[in-house]
């Protein structure tokens, strides 16, 4: 059984980037937006997440710079 959304959850262990920190770009509360990727989402609302995903990697290498 595939699980919703396993695209975008792989994308954050992969990057370490937590599910709390990509809601908080989305601008959602973590519970809602974990409720949220429950059930899949469109391949729109995926590539949002994955350029934000990118983002926050990106910001993280500019503290660390």
């Amino acid at each position: 059984m595939v699980k919703a959304n396993q695209d975008i959850k792989e994308a954050l262990k992969k990057s370490r980037v937590k599910q709390w920190e990509l809601a908080d770009k989305v601008g959602l509360n973590s519970f809602y937006f974990s409720a949220k990727l429950r059930h899949e989402l469109s391949n729109e609302e995926k590539y949002k997440l994955f350029m934000l995903i990118g983002e926050i990697v990106d910001e993280r290498k500019e503290v660390k710079s």
